[in-house]
């Protein structure tokens, strides 16, 4: 469901989170990981993206998209993040697209 920035009234339920450590790293990767289950489990839609020093992935769980970007695509990140958020404004991160 969207909410529309423009109505008077509307609760923004979307929240996209930079995090530049994510799990299996602990530490602040751990805290962004607790952060993001309890955003869900509260019903917002959380979109994560952040650095992967092995591969990129995309990881699904409900209300939750995790986009890790591999380190040796660094050149092309940039584009990755703006991918990531239209694709999270647009609402089609939840039908997998």
């Amino acid at each position: 469901m969207k909410y529309p920035v423009s109505e008077p009234g509307a609760v923004l339920r979307n929240i996209i989170i930079m995090a530049l450590e994510y799990p299996p790293k602990t530490g602040a990767g751990a805290c962004v990981l607790e952060l993001v289950e309890g955003l869900a489990r509260a019903g917002y839609e959380v979109a994560v993206i952040s650095p992967s020093a092995i591969s990129s992935a995309t990881l699904q769980k409900p209300n939750m998209t995790v986009r890790l970007v591999a380190a040796s695509g660094a050149t092309n990140s940039n584009e990755v993040y703006r991918q990531t958020i239209s694709e999270f404004q647009s609402g089609s991160h939840q039908n997998g697209n």
